[in-house]
C-alpha cells in the first residue's frame, strides 16, 4: 500500500466523509439478529469480545448512545417499508436531533450489512437479556463504499 502525501489524505479523508453524508439514511434500533457481519474489518476475536463483555457487565452497553452506534447499509425497499410503518417520510428519519431514534420491527431473516462493531453485538448477546437485545445502528444505503470505515 503507497502511503498517501498529507494533502491526498485530506481530500481522501474529504470524500470519505461526503460519501458517507451522501448515503445516510438514519439512526435506529434494531433487534441483534438482524445484524449480519459478513465482510468484518476483523474476524471475531474471543479476547476482544472477553473484554468488552466485562465493560459491559461493570458499566452498561452503552446502546442507545450515538457514540457507540454501529454502521449498517440497508436496502432501499427495506427502509422505504419500515418508514411506512414508522409514518415518517425519509427527511424526517435521516433528522438525528430526535431525543431517540426509533426501533424498527424487521421482519425475521432480514439483515442488515454491518460494517463495524461485530465484537459490541457478540459481547453484548452475553450480558444482555433476549428480549432487549438491539443496538443503535447508523443507516447508510447500498452506494456507500467500504473504504468509508
Amino acid at each position: 500500500m503507497v502511503a498517501l502525501g498529507p494533502e491526498m489524505m485530506v481530500i481522501f479523508e474529504r470524500e470519505i466523509e461526503e460519501d458517507k453524508a451522501r448515503n445516510f439514511k438514519g439512526t435506529a434500533q434494531v433487534r441483534f439478529t438482524n445484524l449480519v457481519f459478513s465482510d468484518p474489518v476483523r474476524p471475531p476475536n474471543a479476547k476482544d469480545v472477553n473484554r468488552l463483555k466485562g465493560e459491559f457487565e461493570r458499566l452498561g452497553c452503552l446502546r442507545y448512545s450515538l457514540e457507540h452506534s454501529i454502521p449498517v447499509i440497508i436496502e432501499e425497499n427495506t427502509l422505504g417499508l419500515e418508514l411506512q410503518r414508522l409514518r415518517i417520510n425519509a427527511e424526517e428519519f435521516r433528522d438525528t436531533t430526535r431525543h431517540q431514534p426509533p426501533r424498527l420491527q424487521l421482519p425475521n431473516g432480514t439483515t442488515l450489512a454491518g460494517l463495524d462493531g461485530q465484537h459490541r453485538i457478540l459481547a453484548g448477546a452475553l450480558v444482555v437479556p433476549a428480549s432487549e437485545q438491539w443496538w443503535t445502528v447508523e443507516l447508510y444505503g447500498q452506494g456507500l463504499a467500504r473504504c468509508s470505515f
